[in-house]
């Protein structure tokens, strides 16, 4: 029966509290109203001009880390010159071009 104050003591121990680890919150950084995941990247306009930023976490807080490379620019080819013709002159095989006709004063 000793023991039986022992097992009181011990059943009125507040028990330790179960951590349950880190709360399940994604860590995303925010540009422009818009959320990006942990190592996406943007491009950023700077007072270098427009670079790559990286989202990425710094001292417990995302952070966008921005690069020195220059953001890839998509660029298209120039289409060729087309020459414009009159609707009137469609499909007739003496049309000239409206730029060579601006030379040419109309005969017709």
């Amino acid at each position: 029966m000793r023991w039986l104050p022992v097992l009181a003591l011990i059943l009125m121990m507040p028990l330790p509290a179960v951590a349950d680890g880190a709360p399940n919150v994604p860590c995303r950084c925010r540009f422009f109203g818009t959320y990006f995941e942990l190592g996406q990247t943007v491009c950023m306009r700077t007072p270098d001009g427009p670079r790559l930023a990286r989202c990425s976490m710094m001292l417990n807080n995302t952070s966008w880390d921005i690069s020195r490379e220059s953001c890839p620019q998509a660029r298209m080819t120039p289409l060729p010159a087309v020459p414009a013709y009159r609707l009137a002159d469609f499909g007739k095989s003496d049309a000239v071009p409206l730029s060579a006709a601006a030379a040419v004063p109309d005969a017709r």
